[in-house]
């Protein structure tokens, strides 16, 4: 989702994002596949901060990839 497709579509989400997401991604499959009495309290706070800046970068490169959509949806009718 990170990598342009030259003539096809250009990348989804910015590599700044997926580093935002590798960080939530990577705590859900802990959390999910590994024992959760081994959390860290202290790891949780930190990602419980950074998910609304997360957030708000996916948002902007989904409407990014979403205006490209519609503009390559009109120029093809």
């Amino acid at each position: 989702m990170t990598c342009e497709v030259p003539g096809i579509r250009p990348a989804v989400i910015s590599m700044e994002t997926r580093g935002a997401l590798d960080d939530l991604r990577m705590f859900r499959h802990l959390a999910h596949n590994i024992y959760t009495f081994n959390l860290d309290p202290r790891r949780i706070k930190t990602l419980i901060e950074h998910l609304p800046g997360a957030v708000s970068l996916l948002c902007k490169d989904l409407t990014v990839f979403a205006d490209f959509l519609d503009h390559s949806t009109r120029a093809r009718t």
